[in-house]
């Protein structure tokens, strides 16, 4: 990779604004629309798989024993899936995964990445966040010992698959099938997938490699010869490194974006909203053609995410319903061929991965788990370049982190971070930072908390000059100050709202607050807010003379709004949101939504990709309003959306929708569905829907994966009869 090395170290000599980006991802910014290119890649069949077909029947056989199979009734059985890097083991494992005859035996399934930076205490809690999401997201002190009594105590109430994806440590594999294998015998299953031996034959030895290739071609549009050209360069050039000419043919700032993925450890789930802000505050977006100089940074970044995880230099392992994605990863063949060289050359510096210690480069971007700390803490001087310092946790939390209060006390003692953009200290258990350090962070950009739990937070931050994205979510802060914060995130904090907030100017994202009155002074603060992107507001009361929507008119990049009305006291006017054509995700609890008909008809964005209502007390039918929405992906009618007796789809309605649940509609007797009538339909959830006994027409369904019903009705039960679908009955 010589070619590599030579443009990754002119990359790293480059000032953060300097190059131009080539950019022909795409030119018409003022269409664009949040994650369009890659919205329906969530909704690629792992099944469609090609080559593999033998294996696949025969893991199958292994997870799903026959009535007469000796196997049947014992114990957990590990299954092992191995084979060289970038063999498919992970395509195999996620076809089989997501089957649904898979999905249908087993009541209980979780797939979690392991690697060996991993401790097993790691990949126990994300086997119990996917297994219980609701019940093991730890704050407090607790042992490893304990974590794996939870995981067996779970694990015992029913049948279940695990698949352990890329696994590496042997402590990790050890502690895993001892906690597994002891939890009863419900014919579960544990699918690891390993490097180096075989256990199943896997004969396309780089289909990995050429995944990247045709994502690369698929980029090019052109003719024959021009596909042509590009595999000649691939094989002269490069000598056949298909992952080197996949690099080089990225636009220059795409690259920046790309290599600083090494700052997270092999097989980290990065948070994509977390990523986003990164690059953003190191300046990523900001250096592309001037006649779009007026593009929100967040659009470019999402376009140069969209551009990586089209090349399949990036994985998405989390969707979020409606298409967007929630989590990456960087597939291991990639991280393997670029994390030693982007830390030697001192674009991002980890010690696990650089071959080098940090006096001998100049590191720009620094990765570092706190057990690291005190190695790095010894040489401070090389660390005056850093303009990234992103900080992981993997120990147990005890009361407070404090070796990072004096690594950052000494570093900055000695002149270190001075030039730093980024600290993010998200998952790091109440780290110490004080007023000492964080007065001297001036060109600080980005400071990330969340999951840190702090109880306070140095008055300087507040005082902080280019302070532009905040992250408090999953703190204990009760209060604000005054910032010139863009992007500012944190849970619900009671309070005045106007003393604090009103003097924030041109906020894109304000996330999770919740005030007692919604009157006048809110919807004029609002107003202004022109270049507003996120908005999750509760409020207690409504004071509003006039309709309660007006201020929305302006707002025309709006994104996302979430807002919640606590005690429905007053039913106000409402308006509509016709003018948000940019909004493609819209919640809405409480009496916020129009009753009838007439009302409800010119009420909602056009172009809405996801919508949740609870609480809304529609009388007239919302089925027929809501059907004719072009784009609608998700809807959630939840308790007491819809007081109603009938739902009824009608033909051509919901052409897009994918998913679709009804929570607590107490009301609701009947559900009639046409032919042609929600023609991408993939997933039903019905929930404590006590009346609902008459369903007609599913049968016309035919694109149906998954259903779910809970706390339903016996007699709902008998109307499924779908082939290929997954079933799943659940009685709380």
């Amino acid at each position: 990779m010589k070619e590599l090395e030579i443009d990754l170290q002119a990359l790293c000599c480059q000032t953060e604004n300097e190059g131009s980006v080539g950019f022909s991802i795409q030119t018409n910014f003022e269409n664009y629309r949040a994650w369009e290119r890659i919205a329906d890649f969530c909704l690629k069949e792992e099944t469609d798989v090609v080559g593999v077909e033998q294996q696949i029947e025969e893991l199958v056989a292994r997870l799903i024993p026959k009535p007469d199979d000796d196997d049947r009734g014992q114990s957990t059985q590990v299954i092992g899936v191995v084979g060289e890097g970038g063999s498919g083991k992970t395509t195999l494992a996620k076809s089989v995964y997501n089957r649904p005859d898979v999905k249908q035996h087993f009541t209980q399934r979780a797939w979690v990445q392991a690697s060996n930076v991993l401790k097993a205490r790691d990949v126990f809690m994300d086997i119990l966040n996917q297994i219980h999401p609701d019940g093991f997201f730890l704050e407090a002190i607790i042992s490893d010992e304990e974590v794996m009594v939870k995981l067996t105590q779970v694990l015992k109430k029913a049948r279940h698959l695990i698949v352990v994806d890329d696994i590496e440590a042997f402590q990790v594999s050890q502690s895993l099938q001892a906690a597994l294998c002891s939890s009863s015998s419900h014919d579960s299953r544990v699918i690891i997938t390993a490097r180096k031996k075989r256990f199943l034959p896997l004969e396309a030895a780089h289909s990995a490699l050429l995944v990247v290739l045709g994502s690369l071609l698929s980029t090019n549009e052109g003719n024959h010869d021009k596909w042509s050209k590009v595999i000649e360069r691939a094989i002269t050039n490069f000598r056949g490194d298909v992952l080197a000419l996949s690099y080089q043919d990225l636009p220059a700032q795409v690259k920046s974006c790309f290599l600083y993925l090494m700052l997270f450890p092999i097989a980290f789930e990065i948070p994509v909203r977390r990523l986003i802000h990164l690059w953003c505050a190191e300046g990523f977006t900001t250096s592309f053609d001037s006649h779009y100089q007026n593009i929100d940074p967040e659009d470019v970044a999402e376009m140069y995410f969209e551009e990586l995880v089209i090349r399949n230099l990036i994985q998405v392992t989390k969707w979020r319903y409606g298409g967007c994605p929630k989590s990456c990863r960087i597939p291991r063949v990639v991280y393997d061929a670029f994390c030693q060289k982007a830390s030697d050359l001192g674009f991002v510096y980890n010690p696990q991965n650089s071959s080098h210690a940090s006096n001998q480069i100049v590191v720009r971007r620094l990765s570092l788990y706190l057990n690291d700390i005190k190695s790095s803490s010894n040489r401070p001087h090389h660390l005056r370049h850093v303009r990234s310092y992103v900080a992981f946790d993997s120990q147990i939390r005890g009361p407070g982190t404090v070796g990072i209060e004096f690594f950052l006390n000494s570093s900055i003692s000695n002149r270190s971070f001075c030039l730093l953009k980024v600290l993010d200290l998200e998952g790091v258990y109440k780290p110490k930072i004080g007023d000492y350090f964080v007065e001297k962070l001036l060109l600080l950009r980005y400071l990330g908390l969340r999951s840190t739990f702090i109880e306070y937070l140095p008055h300087s931050v507040w005082k902080l000059p280019d302070l532009k994205t905040l992250d408090l979510k999953r703190t204990h802060l009760t209060s604000l100050a005054a910032c010139r914060l863009e992007h500012l995130y944190f849970d619900w904090i009671i309070e005045e709202f106007a003393d604090t907030l009103f003097l924030l100017k041109n906020v894109r994202t304000l996330w999770g607050l919740r005030i007692r009155n919604y009157d006048r002074s809110i919807m004029e603060y609002l107003k202004k807010q022109t270049f507003l992107r996120k908005l999750k507001l509760k409020f207690s009361h409504l004071f509003v003379n006039g309709k309660i929507y007006e201020w929305t008119s302006g707002l025309t990049t709006l994104q996302s709004l979430k807002l919640a009305y606590l005690d429905n006291e007053n039913h106000p006017e409402f308006g509509d949101m016709k003018s948000l054509y940019r909004l493609n995700d819209l919640y809405l609890r409480g009496r916020l939504v129009p009753r009838s008909y007439a009302e409800l008809k010119n009420f909602f964005p056009p172009n809405l990709r996801r919508l949740t209502l609870s609480l809304s007390g529609i009388i007239d039918y919302p089925m027929r309003i809501l059907g004719e929405l072009p784009e609608l992906n998700i809807l959630r009618l939840f308790a007491d959306s819809y007081a109603g007796e009938k739902i009824e789809c009608k033909s051509g309605e919901f052409p897009k929708l994918q998913v679709l649940k009804l929570w607590k509609l107490q009301a609701v007797e009947c559900w009639i569905i046409e032919k042609e009538a929600m023609p991408c339909l993939r997933e039903i959830e019905l929930r404590s829907c006590t009346k609902l006994t008459s369903i007609q027409g599913l049968e016309n369904v035919t694109t149906l994966k998954d259903i779910t019903l809970t706390n339903m009705p016996s007699e709902s039960r008998s109307l499924w009869h779908h082939t290929n679908t997954s079933v799943k009955i659940n009685q709380w």
